[in-house]
């Protein structure tokens, strides 16, 4: 078994626990559900594919908005106690971070599925919110697909923040120009 998928192991055993991450309230739910727009979302996520495949003029403002939303939205669910939740925001928010810490080196994309690796983050948060909606007292340990899918998201993000540059193109920065 891998370090990553072990660690992921850990906290949900540890959300499981008494002592670890408590229900989900359904106003809880229902108030970090006013906060994530999935279908704006993806659309900021097509218009950051389209700007880091096509080398776009505004591909620093498309990709750091897109970090900014991901970064409330992990906000806000650490605000409301989502455990759960703020741990898979983390990681997608760390792959984001890995896009915009090096947009401006960026020259072209290798891989497109990096794309595709948000997407099903998005359909993992909705599935999650709504699985919470019906039952608050879920324990994603307990579900043998969700659990399965929220660890290969996990560890597909550390992956991809380790091997960034086998996903982009970074082209070298001129050590003159400062």
């Amino acid at each position: 078994m891998s370090h990553a998928v072990k660690q992921v192991e850990n906290f949900i055993v540890k959300c499981s626990a008494t002592s670890g991450c408590a229900p989900v309230a359904v106003d809880v739910i229902e108030e970090f559900v006013a906060y994530y727009d999935k279908e704006s979302l993806e659309r900021q996520l097509l218009e950051m594919e389209d700007a880091l495949i096509n080398n776009a003029d505004n591909k620093v403002e498309i990709v750091q908005g897109l970090f900014r939303d991901m970064h409330s939205l992990k906000g806000s669910s650490g605000l409301l106690k989502i455990d759960v939740m703020t741990h898979l925001l983390h990681n997608l928010e760390d792959v984001l971070g890995a896009i915009s810490n090096n947009v401006l080196n960026i020259s072209a994309v290798k891989r497109t599925d990096i794309f595709d690796f948000f997407l099903q983050g998005f359909d993992l948060i909705e599935k999650l919110v709504q699985i919470f909606q019906q039952d608050p007292t879920f324990v994603l340990k307990n579900s043998r697909e969700k659990f399965g899918f929220y660890i290969r998201i996990i560890v597909e993000a550390r992956s991809i923040v380790e091997n960034i540059d086998q996903y982009m193109e970074f082209t070298e920065m001129d050590e003159n120009v400062f």
